[in-house]
């Protein structure tokens, strides 16, 4: 039976190759390089990476630093949340620390909104986050941010 449409970008849905295996997502170092492209074209060098810690996190950390790499460039702080979890202190500290223009967020919904209110409450410079597309979706990030407690 074909699976038609999975959600994940990984590298072992696509290799070896499948024949009952239909992808219709790009893979995440795809992803990343659209991502990185569009923050160096706007003049932006110093990335961070905020990513779960986990197999989706861990390959959205190395795509970012292979597609800065190839701009001869260096993830300017990375920091990562436990995998169900959404204490991101630790991860704010580091980040904020490097004062990025820029932070790929490759984390949940929740995770990755509970990141951005401790930056916000760090007084952190100001920030321009982004996320893979499977990671952060404007409507319930929006929603996760504004309320009280995540």
């Amino acid at each position: 039976m074909p699976l038609i449409a999975g959600l994940s970008g990984a590298d072992g849905l696509r290799k070896p190759l499948n024949r009952y295996l239909f992808n219709v997502r790009a893979k995440y170092s795809n992803e990343a390089e659209a991502i990185v492209n569009q923050l160096v074209t706007t003049g932006m060098t110093r990335i961070a990476v905020f990513y779960q810690d986990d197999a989706y996190g861990q390959a959205g950390l190395r795509a970012v630093t292979a597609a800065l790499a190839r701009r001869k460039l260096e993830v300017a702080a990375a920091g990562a949340v436990p995998r169900n979890s959404v204490d991101a202190t630790a991860a704010v500290a580091s980040i904020a620390r490097a004062t990025p223009q820029a932070v790929v967020l490759v984390a949940l919904y929740k995770p990755a909104a509970s990141f951005i209110k401790e930056m916000n409450r760090s007084r952190a410079k100001a920030v321009t986050f982004i996320g893979f597309p499977s990671s952060v979706q404007t409507c319930c990030l929006v929603n996760w941010t504004t309320r009280r407690t995540v």
